[in-house]
């Protein structure tokens, strides 16, 4: 078969194929056939338009083809194609040859982000309650405090309950003598904060005990260096004296005795303010200790300036504050950061809530602080009233059980119930009044215990006892 048998063979299996899908003439096309004296070139017109619009209408020209200009926006391809890849021909001056370069969907040139100084995050965790040496005959004692809401918070070892304002309380099992209470705050699995006090239990002597013995008095006392001294390097030597016999260990170390009575050991340090704690045992009973800071680096300062402390702020819901610095510190005040003056001196806006409000600056050397200031001003006029507390019930056997406390407290002030079952946090009225029901959960059936009542402005509680009935 030759090329034209070919040919003809395919243009009549053409016109069979075109012929069964045939279309009439598209108006406006610009085809018209000539009638019956080209019969097949007027098939052919027809076959070419119907391809036309079948191409079309599965949307396989761009909006960059031949046809945009009549058909505007490419139509969206029925099915899901292969991304095309355009090649476009380049002609350089100093090559003739037309080399190509790939056109893709242009990308949006990403926008650099403005670089934001870090802010250093202080984490801190305290004890308010019970205080540091305190001596009680119980077998168990109600710690309380605070902490950086973040964190949670455990009490050698075991969790606190906390609420959403970072207090947190738990009641401790006391061995007799002194026992460390020590609470640490944690970010994740990551310690953040931690703080620690000494609770010294003796239980009441019964009548059938024998007398104890005299009291063996034990000492242990750091001579060196002073509470607050300056000191320089990555450690220090601690030396000082304690009661002959006893085994000293400053923060965890064993101190070598020098002489009868006195030792001395050297401790690491890290940059900034360091505790040191010297602690005296006989055995494995802790029965002395001694603690003192130093300082690890050259002394820094920060200060506030204005307003006072105990200002009265009576317009406006913020103050401004200012204060003075160490050249190079990092200075936050109640978290925010400062404008700096000059090389020394800084400034800045500060909120405020009702009534009396803390301002603490803080100075830092990366995420080190190293030195911290304090005041307090009240916003609004200071109305003294003072804090009292009614108990309404003192028992009670629904369940869970409640009470109710009600009395006068700092005008728009806090007052916070904590109880070893429950807390609950209330503010008083603008002339000082509040009253507030807690509920207790999870309470033993005739349980007796003690709920503390705290005006948070004048740092004062009140402590009242409830039994569950039921």
């Amino acid at each position: 078969m030759t090329i034209d048998d070919r040919a003809r063979k395919a243009g009549r299996g053409l016109r069979k194929a075109v012929d069964a899908l045939a279309v009439p003439p598209i108006a406006g096309a610009g085809i018209v056939a000539p009638g019956r004296r080209v019969p097949f070139m007027a098939t052919m017109a027809q076959a070419a338009a119907a391809l036309v619009v079948i191409v079309l209408a599965v949307g396989y020209f761009s909006a960059g083809g031949f046809f945009a200009p009549f058909f505007g926006e490419a139509l969206t391809p029925v099915g899901t194609l292969d991304t095309t890849v355009t090649t476009v021909g380049v002609v350089s001056a100093t090559e003739p040859e037309t080399s190509t370069t790939t056109s893709t969907t242009p990308v949006q040139p990403a926008v650099e982000k403005p670089v934001v100084p870090e802010v250093p995050r202080v984490y801190e965790v305290a004890i308010l309650g019970p205080d540091d040496g305190f001596e009680t005959e119980a077998d168990a004692v109600l710690v309380h405090g605070e902490a950086t809401p973040d964190l949670h918070v455990t009490v050698n070892g075991r969790v606190a309950m906390r609420d959403g304002e970072g207090h947190w309380q738990i009641e401790v099992k006391l061995e007799k003598g002194w026992n460390t209470i020590v609470a640490k705050g944690f970010l994740g699995d990551v310690k953040a904060a931690k703080a620690a006090i000494q609770v010294l239990h003796e239980p009441p002597a019964s009548a059938t005990t024998l007398p104890k013995p005299p009291p063996t008095e034990y000492g242990v006392h750091i001579t060196n260096p002073a509470d607050g001294a300056h000191v320089d390097g990555g450690s220090v030597t601690v030396k000082g004296e304690a009661t002959p016999g006893l085994t000293v260990k400053v923060n965890g170390m064993v101190a070598t005795w020098t002489d009868t009575g006195h030792w001395k050991v050297s401790v690491p340090l890290v940059p900034g303010w360091n505790g040191i704690t010297a602690k005296g045992y006989l055995g494995d009973t802790k029965v002395a200790y001694d603690a003192i800071e130093v300082l690890n680096g050259e002394p820094q300062v920060v200060r506030i300036t204005s307003p006072a402390d105990g200002a009265q702020v009576l317009e406006g819901s913020t103050v401004l504050v200012t204060g003075e610095a160490t050249a190079g510190l990092t200075v936050l005040v109640n978290g925010h950061g400062v404008d700096w003056v000059d090389g020394t001196h800084w400034a800045v806006v500060v909120p405020l809530d009702a009534g009396w409000n803390a301002i603490r600056a803080k100075g830092y050397q990366g995420e080190t602080k190293v030195a911290i200031d304090t005041i307090e001003v009240h916003r609004g006029e200071i109305v003294v009233v003072p804090f009292t507390v009614t108990q309404m019930y003192g028992s009670c056997s629904e369940d869970p059980p409640y009470e109710t406390f009600f009395g006068t407290a700092t005008p728009n002030g806090k007052v916070w119930v904590q109880s070893p079952y429950g807390e609950r946090t209330v503010y008083a009225d603008a002339d000082g009044h509040f009253e507030v029901t807690i509920h207790f959960e999870g309470v033993p059936s005739g349980k007796t215990f003690e709920v503390s009542v705290k005006d948070y402005d004048k740092h004062e509680y009140r402590y009242f006892p409830f039994t569950y009935t039921g």
